[in-house]
């Protein structure tokens, strides 16, 4: 593997030309530069250099090319979106990153690379991107779909998902209802769905959708969330009740993981800072704990295959044997949002080298 962290566009090159396998490399201009006068920036032909000379043995690629470094911008240079015409026969895992533009009207971009061999595809949230993607159609090989980024487009195009129906596990993040419900439509016949993660940007998950989700019946691991602000900060007051009424027609479902989630508080807190108030060790706890418990309960009699749940940020599997025929939880640890919160990627779709490969 090798990773070019700081890269010029002059004299690069690929070292390992003939065995490399794993490519990372990420790029951008630097604002304080002095580009002799160019007005229009283009790096296209750096990378068609790059990845030409070690073509035939690249398996895992992840680049991104941002316009300018940090949070810098230069009003008087321009970036062009990337364009080359480099094939790789041997890639099975590709990542592009969220602020990469690719040059949506040169086809033969995603063509080459989006195509039969490729297993797992991340893929930024733009529309470039995704015009691009509606034009190539069904990749067989194609198992892993992650849609990267944050944005509130709802209008995106969404062929590509629905043509893929032979995808096993899918991510998207920080989207609006309007996407998410499109991207629940495009699901209906995708019979090998077995992953699902959604991250609503709302401060709830509308029970329009949760009723959509609801008829992906092969399903075995569904994570949902909703949050609006930034990462620690929630604000979903969650309706268990209403959730339990949909994800109980998932007859396969081993595994649900609830994210954003708040519960009770007081209303001199907020719900913004819920786990500042409640967490191990604290007063609270044991309360919120015992609440969760009672959540569980239901979730495991209403779930008759459900191995393993997170809701609170407590985590819950199933208790060895059975009482009076019941399936009872068990506590079996926290996944407090404080230290860390609980990996989805990691934990649920990915082997720990992936999620290192490719973290959202």
């Amino acid at each position: 593997m090798v990773q070019i962290p700081n890269i010029r566009t002059q004299g690069a090159s690929c070292p390992l030309a003939k065995t490399l396998e794993t490519l990372i490399i990420s790029t951008a201009w630097v604002s304080d530069y002095d580009y002799g006068g160019q007005t229009k920036l283009d790096a296209s032909g750096f990378y068609e250099t790059l990845l030409a000379s070690c073509s035939s043995t690249i398996c895992r690629l992840e680049f991104s090319h941002c316009g300018f470094d940090g949070i810098r911008s230069n009003n008087e240079l321009n970036n062009v979106p990337l364009s080359f015409n480099t094939e790789l026969p041997m890639l099975e895992t590709l990542h592009i990153g969220d602020r990469t533009l690719l040059d949506a009207e040169a086809d033969s971009v995603l063509p080459r690379l989006v195509r039969e061999g490729l297993t797992t595809l991340f893929i930024p949230y733009n529309r470039e991107t995704f015009q691009s993607l509606s034009k190539i159609g069904q990749i067989l090989t194609l198992k892993n779909f992650f849609i990267g980024g944050s944005a509130t487009n709802g209008e995106m195009p969404t062929g590509f998902i629905k043509a893929n129906t032979q995808i096993e596990s899918l991510v998207a993040h920080w989207k609006d209802d309007r996407f998410m419900v499109r991207l629940l439509q495009s699901l209906e016949d995708h019979g090998d769905l077995k992953k699902l993660s959604l991250v609503w940007s709302e401060r709830h998950i509308p029970e329009t959708s949760l009723s959509r989700l609801s008829l992906l019946s092969s399903l075995e691991t569904l994570h949902i969330g909703a949050i609006t602000e930034y990462w620690r900060f929630y604000n979903w007051v969650v309706d268990h009740d209403k959730i339990m009424t949909y994800v109980r027609r998932l007859p396969g479902l081993k595994r649900l993981i609830i994210t954003g989630d708040v519960y009770s508080f007081g209303p001199e807190h907020g719900t913004l800072w819920y786990y500042d108030i409640r967490q191990p060790g604290s007063e609270s706890w044991p309360t919120h704990e015992t609440e969760m418990f009672q959540y569980a309960v239901a979730y495991f009699l209403a779930l008759p295959m459900l191995e393993f749940l997170h809701i609170g940020q407590i985590l819950f599997a199933v208790e060895d044997g059975t009482n009076n025929g019941l399936r009872r939880p068990v506590m079996i640890g926290s996944a407090w949002i404080g230290a860390g919160g609980y990996n989805i990627l990691k934990k649920e779709f990915k082997s720990k080298k992936e999620a290192e490969f490719a973290e959202f």
